[in-house]
């Protein structure tokens, strides 16, 4: 057992946390931060190639919320588990506290690694001669088949209108507000006569020093060398173009 192979090592575990490089493990006698490339022995197969890390089928997704302590993430997504939870708070059962924008950038951070990693975990696998769990095989093969059928469809049939832009001279902290309200993780930046100047993303707000937010206007870090695509474009050129710059 994983439990055994790292107790046996470094001592009794009283908390764990991912990086996208690390297992990090909170001991009784300090920190311990070990490779995943030397856990990842100890994960099954089945585990390795999921790439859904917040439950996403779930009325009620609870992980941790690093970097706070004694707080856990709670996801809602369902009528059913919005009446479990509001049940609880009413109850007294649980204690509510609004999401820090660290904690909501750690979870979008290791929600993107997962899937990436997932699925290259299945072209490792498949190269190997080795089994691939059937749910993660049957979607990859669905997406890679579907590619021809996106040169047929048109970037305006798939894309959102109903757009939220924000002014540039909002501050970062204020931009984490409508992160933290929306759950978009970027936005279309506009000046006084609304002309689009850039995009701005979490992870550029999170380059950003907590001392600084407060000051320091979205105007200033947004991208604004931008790749653009057109309404009557297909969808497989707009990935193409998203391929190229991730």
């Amino acid at each position: 057992m994983f439990s055994h192979y790292v107790s046996s090592r470094h001592g009794s575990i009283k908390h764990v946390d991912l990086s996208p490089d690390h297992y990090i493990m909170s001991l009784e006698s300090g920190e311990a931060r070990i490779p995943l490339s030397e856990v990842k022995g100890h994960i099954m197969n089945r585990c390795r190639t999921c790439a859904d890390f917040t439950s996403e089928f779930a009325d009620l997704s609870v992980g941790g919320a690093t970097p706070l302590e004694g707080w856990s993430t709670v996801i809602v997504r369902t009528e059913r588990g919005e009446s479990i939870f509001n049940e609880a708070v009413k109850e007294g059962a649980i204690e509510v506290r609004r999401m820090e924008p660290e904690v909501f950038a750690h979870i979008v951070q290791l929600a993107s690694y997962k899937q990436d990693s997932a699925f290259k975990e299945i072209r490792e696998l498949s190269k190997k001669g080795l089994p691939v769990p059937g749910a993660m095989k049957i979607s990859e093969k669905l997406v890679s088949g579907r590619v021809n059928e996106l040169k047929n469809i048109r970037v305006e049939e798939i894309m959102t209108r109903d757009v939220i832009s924000l002014n540039g001279n909002l501050t970062v902290s204020e931009l984490l507000d409508e992160i933290i309200e929306h759950h978009h993780i970027g936005y279309p930046v506009i000046d006084d006569a609304n002309k689009l100047i850039g995009i701005v993303t979490l992870q550029d707000a999170m380059k950003v020093p907590k001392e600084k937010r407060g000051s320091i206007r979205i105007k200033e870090i947004c991208s604004k060398d931008l790749v653009t695509v057109f309404p009557d474009d297909s969808v497989a050129d707009a990935l193409e173009k998203w391929a190229l710059i991730t």
